[in-house]
């Protein structure tokens, strides 16, 4: 662990809601807010024991995503049992594991297919247990699940369900795409789930030394990773990670990237037609978002441009806000648009102002939207953020001359 003085966050970039605690209540709505909005259908919660912080926060943020479409599963970390002696280890996962399904399976918020829940088996974790000890662990379980193991390893095929890598950084892109079609061949002939991972970038030398880096090459990387996946016929797709801060890998909107990788996320989902079908949620094929004039003096037209969906969609859902560069909102969302109805004042307000028409947009209409800053708002550099919550996102940047 790098030593970087009292009052450090030991995280490679800044979060744009600033430094939290993950037990935040407000905090976990806009999480599922933000994934449900941009193609996450399940969140994977780090999980180190019964009694620990994490078993609270998990309680805690599958009591929030009751009632909503967001899912939560388990990702069963060594829980420390490396400190225990080998021969007792077993014993202990089978009891762990039976914990997490006595107490969180049973909700409708846990992520389950064809009613079995899903836990994911960290690689770390497998590695403590020998295969005999992972044959008594399974056949200790009191109930009926899906595990699915951080490994490609053949000679566990028999014994768990699904397969997946936490963290494929270390292998080159053309060896890791026969790694992945490879393994998606293995698990369809027996019947066996794959999911196949992909990462945004990483950078973890703010916790280590020396460290590994990982270059984003402003969100190449994340694109190359998707179509490697995708190319690979999944079961499922895995990010690594939507908040794993320290460790440079997250997909949460930052500082440093704003709302990129979220976008780009919800871009992936909508071309994505393979898989295992979670949601349903409609796919589509392209909407635009434009700004003119583009530096504006008093005021821009922010259109959004439905130019493929399959199909129509309703423009009194469609939400527009202005960020400054350091993720403050400076003109608030525009919300039910379509009947005029706005977060601060109407059409004929003084103040900064959002105008949208009204309607909806089929394939080939425009929806357009009027950004009139407030005398108090400086010159300068904005983003547009454009959202049809669930289908579709961008952000642009503006410039305002004043």
């Amino acid at each position: 662990m790098v030593s970087l003085g009292p009052g450090h966050y030991n995280s490679t970039h800044e979060p744009i809601l600033g430094y939290y605690d993950s037990n935040d209540t407000t905090l976990i709505r806009q999480h599922i807010e933000w994934g449900l909005g941009h193609g996450v259908d399940v969140f994977i919660v780090s999980w180190w024991g019964n009694g620990m912080f994490e078993d609270h926060v998990f309680q805690k943020i599958l009591d929030i995503a009751r009632g909503t479409d967001m899912k939560l599963s388990i990702y069963f970390e060594s829980c420390h049992m490396e400190y225990l002696p080998e021969s007792e280890r077993p014993e202990r996962a089978a009891f762990l594991l039976n914990y997490i399904l006595s107490n969180y399976s049973d909700d409708e918020a846990f992520f389950k297919i064809d009613g079995r829940p899903v836990i994911f088996i960290y690689g770390y974790t497998l590695s403590l247990i020998d295969y005999d000890g992972w044959c008594y662990v399974i056949d200790h379980l009191d109930y009926d699940c899906i595990l699915i193991l951080d490994s490609f390893s053949p000679q566990y095929m028999n014994l768990f369900d699904g397969f997946h890598t936490y963290n494929p950084l270390d292998t080159p892109i053309d060896e890791l795409l026969r790694t992945y079609i490879c393994a998606s061949l293995r698990c369809k002939a027996r019947h066996k789930l794959f999911c196949a991972t992909m990462l945004p970038g990483y950078c973890d030398t703010i916790i280590r030394e020396p460290g590994y880096t990982v270059d984003r090459e402003g969100g190449a990387f994340y694109r190359s990773r998707y179509d490697l996946c995708v190319a690979s016929r999944p079961n499922f797709i895995l990010i690594t990670s939507w908040n794993e801060w320290h460790e440079g890998s997250e997909i949460e909107p930052s500082v440093e990237y704003g709302y990129q990788y979220l976008d780009s996320t919800l871009a992936f989902k909508n071309r994505w037609t393979g898989g295992t079908n979670i949601s349903g949620k409609t796919k589509i094929e392209r909407i635009d978002l434009h700004i003119y004039p583009n530096p504006f003096n008093s005021s821009c037209e922010i259109t959004i441009c439905n130019v493929g969906a399959i199909h129509e969609l309703p423009l009194q859902n469609a939400q527009i806000a202005i960020y400054d560069l350091r993720g403050n909102i400076v003109a608030p969302f525009a919300r039910n648009c379509g009947r005029g109805v706005f977060p601060k004042g109407g059409h004929e307000d003084a103040s900064e102002q959002i105008v949208p028409n009204r309607g909806k947009m089929s394939e080939g209409q425009k929806g357009v939207y009027v950004w009139r800053p407030d005398e108090t708002i400086p010159g300068g550099v904005y983003l547009v953020r454009a959202s049809i919550p669930g289908v579709w996102s961008a952000t642009m940047r503006v410039v305002y001359l004043k």
